[in-house]
C-alpha cells in the first residue's frame, strides 16, 4: 500500500482523492497552511512565503500528489492576483522538489497538477495533444511555468503531470457560477467525469 502526501487536499479533487485512497487501504497525509495532527489524515504545515515545510510530513512517504494552487476564478485578475496564481503553483512545486530531493530515492512517484488552460482559452476545432506548445496567454504561460517547475524534481522519481479541466461538483468549484438550467444539465454528468479524472490519478500508482 502507498504512503501518500497530498498538497491542496482541501480542494474538491483533494478531498475526493483522499477518501478514495483511504478506502483502498492507502495511508494519507496532507500539507496545508495550518497544522492539524489530530485527525485521520494529519495535516502538516508549510509556509511558501518563508520557504518552510514540516519535515515530519515526509516520514515514510513514497508518493506525493501536488494539487495546491490559488483558485483561478476566485478573484479578479489584477496584476497582484496573477502573481499570486503563478507563485502559488511554481514556488510550492519548487519547495516540494527541494524537500523531495533531500531524501534521495525515498519518494518513488510524484503526481503534479497542471491544467487544460495550457492550450489557451480560445475555442476552436483543433484536437490538442501533449506535444502541443503552450498558448501565449496568461493561462498558457502560467501552466507552462507550472509544469517547468517540476523539472527540478530528481530524475529518478516517476513524474506524472496531469492537465485538469474545469472542476464541476454540486459541492462547489465552478458549477455554482453557471446559470441554473446549465447547472442542471452539467450536474447529470458530474459523477462520471469526476470519477474518470480520479480513476486516472489512482491508476498512476
Amino acid at each position: 500500500m502507498a504512503q501518500v502526501l497530498i498538497s491542496g487536499a482541501s480542494g474538491l479533487i483533494g478531498k475526493k482523492l483522499t477518501a478514495l485512497l483511504i478506502e483502498k487501504g492507502h495511508t494519507v497525509k496532507h500539507l496545508g497552511r495550518k497544522e492539524n495532527l489530530n485527525t485521520k489524515t494529519p495535516c502538516y504545515k508549510w509556509d511558501l512565503s518563508k520557504g518552510e515545510i514540516d519535515e515530519r510530513a515526509f516520514e515514510n512517504i513514497d508518493t506525493v500528489v501536488h494539487l495546491a494552487g490559488a483558485g483561478i476564478a476566485d478573484e479578479k485578475w489584477t496584476a497582484a492576483r496573477k502573481k499570486e496564481i503563478i507563485d502559488s503553483r511554481v514556488i510550492s512545486s519548487k519547495l516540494l522538489a527541494s524537500e523531495i530531493n533531500k531524501r534521495g530515492n525515498q519518494i518513488k512517484t510524484f503526481v503534479g497538477a497542471s491544467a487544460v488552460g495550457f492550450y489557451g482559452a480560445i475555442t476552436n476545432e483543433k484536437v490538442y495533444t501533449e506535444t502541443d506548445a503552450a498558448c501565449d496567454d496568461f493561462m498558457g504561460n502560467t501552466c507552462k511555468q507550472w509544469e517547468e517547475s517540476y523539472n527540478e524534481i530528481n530524475k529518478n522519481i516517476r513524474l506524472n503531470i496531469i492537465r485538469i479541466g474545469v472542476v464541476l461538483s454540486k459541492d462547489g468549484g465552478a458549477l455554482p457560477k453557471y446559470p441554473k438550467q446549465l447547472k442542471w444539465e452539467l450536474a447529470r454528468h458530474l459523477e462520471v467525469a469526476n470519477n474518470i479524472c480520479l480513476g486516472f490519478i489512482l491508476t498512476i500508482w
